[in-house]
């Protein structure tokens, strides 16, 4: 039997039952049996690289869009060529941000290689009680556009009890933090690098003044929302106990979720820009079936699998088509999402991104550390103690 083996994130059993039914259709066309792997989101990225170092393991993968250069600078990967890329829809069938992080920026090819196909997105979400918003008198539909607006609605929440957590986002060590704190730094009009890579921005005034009011919202998170990762900062909000939180599409998929919970949250875009990320499929060097990987790729990114996935589940898809579709048009919320996917923005594709995000990772943990340690905490100087030795550091990588 000819098979083909397809690792994927740990997206829930409903999303793989799904995805097995798509498969075998997939099976019934192509003659290929799809073998799914499932990899927790916690141990992914350990696994996959595994499988760069060592060639074994699946043909075909899904991986985070930030990954791309990662797995490029192991030379782990298969670059599409342009037929590949026009059987598979071209770049005009995505959202822009997902298609720019497939190919590295700053090299110096004529023509740069695409190393990944956009199949998923996400963006963050802000996700609130409308029960407690309406009794702290915050309207969610103009109360927190703006991130001033955003820190006014939450001294009215704490102001309007003291027996949840106005806020909870995750304070130890997630690769979530980046994302959460990106819109706030876009929004102020900073960045993280410079467009040729070569220097960091996350320490100019504009950046600062984005990072300085991410963290001053400390202010209205209770003890209970102190050190949590992201998977306890969503079960915080989920089980009822914080009016407030910055998440993914994935939050209210939780199956512990009560009804009343449920029929009192509301969703929206967070404030500043949004920030949009989501997930790539790739080939590995290791594969010796390229033709039907490729087959592979183009029926889970066609139209009709979107699609399903999007109206079943809710995952963002990443083709503009169906971001355009009735589903998306018939629902305000969904109306305005896309409109978020679309101005959104991402991180830049280059060699050392991954580098650069994980020691911010790390900056962002030890600046709530300090944060949730010390007594009536300073932002401006802890921020400026942990981002600014780091921002040197990095410079002198980045520039060499």
């Amino acid at each position: 039997m000819r098979e083909i083996e397809l690792s994927i994130m740990d997206h829930g059993q409903d999303f793989i039952a799904e995805l097995n039914a798509l498969l075998e259709e997939f099976h019934a066309q192509s003659g290929y049996l799809v073998r799914l792997r499932i990899l927790p989101w916690k141990s992914a990225w350990a696994e996959l690289v595994k499988v760069a170092l060592y060639g074994e393991g699946p043909v075909v993968s899904e991986i985070g869009s930030t990954w791309v250069s990662d797995f490029v600078g192991m030379n782990a990967l298969k670059p599409f060529n342009g037929q590949e890329i026009s059987r598979l829809g071209g770049s005009a069938q995505f959202i822009k941000t997902a298609w720019d992080s497939v190919s590295l920026t700053g090299v110096t090819d004529v023509v740069p290689n695409v190393w990944a196909i956009p199949w998923l997105s996400d963006t963050r979400l802000l996700y609130y009680r409308k029960d407690l918003l309406e009794r702290a008198g915050v309207n969610p539909e103009t109360g927190f556009k703006a991130i001033q607006e955003l820190d006014q609605a939450l001294s009215k929440i704490q102001r309007s009890s003291e027996t949840f957590s106005p806020w909870v986002v995750p304070t130890s060590s997630s690769r979530m933090s980046i994302h959460n704190l990106a819109s706030w730094i876009w929004g102020a009009g900073g960045d993280f690098v410079t467009p040729d890579h070569k220097h960091t921005l996350f320490t100019s005034p504009e950046s600062k003044a984005g990072i300085y009011a991410y963290f001053e919202l400390y202010h209205y998170m209770s003890q209970d929302a102190y050190k949590l990762d992201e998977i306890a900062s969503d079960r915080l909000f989920w089980s009822g106990n914080a009016a407030m939180t910055i998440s993914g599409p994935w939050l209210m998929k939780e199956k512990a979720i009560s009804d009343d919970i449920t029929r009192n949250v509301g969703k929206t875009l967070p404030p500043g820009i949004p920030y949009v990320g989501g997930s790539h499929l790739v080939v590995w060097r290791n594969g010796d079936i390229h033709g039907p990987a490729i087959d592979l790729i183009r029926f889970l990114v066609s139209q009709d699998a979107e699609s399903r996935l999007f109206e079943k589940f809710g995952v963002l898809p990443t083709r503009l088509d169906v971001l355009s579709s009735s589903a998306f048009a018939q629902d305000p919320f969904y109306t305005r999402l896309a409109q978020g996917l679309l101005e959104g923005r991402s991180f830049y594709p280059f060699t050392l991104w991954g580098l650069l995000e994980n020691k911010l990772t790390d900056a962002i943990s030890a600046v709530w550390d300090e944060i949730m340690t010390v007594n009536k905490p300073d932002i401006r100087f802890i921020v400026d103690r942990h981002f600014d030795p780091l921002a040197r550091r990095l410079n002198i990588t980045l520039s060499s």
